[in-house]
């Protein structure tokens, strides 16, 4: 990428302006060929890798009557933290509902906001949503981000970024619930172990 960025700054450096096109020294129009270099250098700079899972990922378990579960703390090839995967089993014999209204995300033991997924839009993440349902038996699994830290970037082209999880205890607070009865999941991760 760097090659085709300096390519680029060698045909603008070497153009002249003729009938109001850059035209290099053999006089090719030289937008014509800088248009996909930059496009594919836009393209690329803005690719990231998303969070992929480490070779032992901090866990943390957890089990009550209503539910046996994992959170995962998943991180990129840097090891920048910026979501967890939650798991939970339901060991009941009825619908177990998890309040996402009344969850938050855990900071260094501090409630710092609430949770995002997929199926929220971004700037809508703090209004208030449907719970999920876990059926009888079966087994429930979804990403969560904390909402405070998706930030609106402008540049290069305007998108969502999400700020890196910062201390040694990352962790939900989960309200889960089933007709009869309610109950609390507080659940960290020691993140002080993963290597930067």
């Amino acid at each position: 990428m760097l090659a085709i960025a300096r390519k680029i700054m060698a045909e603008m450096m070497f153009s002249r302006v003729k009938n109001n096109f850059l035209i290099n020294n053999n006089g090719d129009n030289v937008f014509g060929k800088l248009f996909p270099m930059a496009f594919i250098v836009g393209a690329l700079s803005g690719c990231a890798t998303g969070p992929v899972a480490l070779v032992n990922p901090p866990t943390a378990t957890f089990k009550n009557n209503l539910v046996s579960g994992t959170l995962k703390l998943m991180c990129d090839k840097a090891a920048d933290c910026k979501m967890f995967e939650l798991t939970l089993n339901n060991l009941t014999n009825e619908t177990v509902e998890i309040d996402w209204n009344r969850s938050y995300y855990i900071n260094n033991s501090k409630a710092d906001g609430g949770l995002y997924f997929d199926g929220i839009v971004v700037a809508q993440r703090n209004n208030p949503r449907s719970p999920d349902i876990i059926l009888p038996g079966t087994q429930f699994t979804k990403n969560l981000v904390p909402n405070n830290h998706l930030n609106l970037a402008l540049f290069p082209l305007a998108h969502w970024e999400t700020k890196t999880m910062v201390g040694p205890s990352q962790g939900v607070y989960l309200t889960i619930k089933t007709k009869t009865e309610e109950k609390i999941i507080n659940s960290s991760v020691d993140a002080s172990r993963i290597q930067r």
